[in-house]
């Protein structure tokens, strides 16, 4: 394949920005009855209408950058009763969201 190291790179890298702060700090979450942000935003949006943007943000502060998985945000497009919005979530398993450079 042409591009077969680009592609499985891409694919790695965006199957770690979904894990959001890991499933340490998921579990936590869920076991204090709280939801994670991709399902906060699936519970607002109508089914398979979120089409999220700034996937591969990364930390605003430049020494954590190869430390968090993603940006503390997750941001997007998608459908409340069919009208199109746009959406933001923070992230708080990933530094609390306080490290976001997606605004």
């Amino acid at each position: 394949m042409r591009f077969g190291k680009q592609i499985r790179e891409h694919v790695e890298r965006a199957a770690r920005a979904k894990a959001m702060g890991g499933p340490e700090k998921l579990a936590r979450r869920k076991a204090a009855g709280a939801l994670d942000v991709r399902e906060r935003i699936d519970r607002l949006l109508d089914p398979g209408s979120f089409r999220e943007s700034g996937l591969f943000g990364v930390s605003y502060i430049p020494e954590m950058r190869d430390a968090t998985p993603c940006d503390g945000k997750v941001t997007g497009f998608g459908k409340v009763e069919g009208r199109r919005v746009g959406v933001v979530g923070y992230d708080f398993t990933v530094k609390g969201s306080s490290s976001s450079y997606t605004n």
